[in-house]
């Protein structure tokens, strides 16, 4: 089957279906995922609706030596190529 540019290869599931409906809840490994405490919901900090969206979602395209400039700094590089936008756009008002 030919792709397109857009089309994605197609994941090949190596999972045991059968296997894994037989087992029964006490055979289901959940150490990585312990229950809660009620210190633990304490703790958890509840995070509300935001209220009033200050960015808006689009899709650019950037060069690919500006994309990889900006991903090298970091978490929070689309916030700083944001930054730098809203510069260029108040020395040029």
């Amino acid at each position: 089957m030919k792709q397109n540019a857009t089309s994605k290869p197609e994941a090949t599931d190596q999972t045991d279906w059968e296997r894994v409906d037989a087992l029964r809840d006490a055979e289901i490994d959940l150490s990585d995922n312990p229950e809660w405490s009620a210190a633990d919901f304490e703790a958890a900090k509840r995070r509300g609706p935001q209220r009033k969206p200050t960015k808006q979602p689009v899709s650019i395209r950037l060069s690919p030596e500006v994309l990889a400039y900006f991903k090298a700094t970091g978490k929070g590089w689309q916030t700083r190529v944001d930054q730098v936008l809203k510069e260029y756009v108040a020395a040029h008002r």
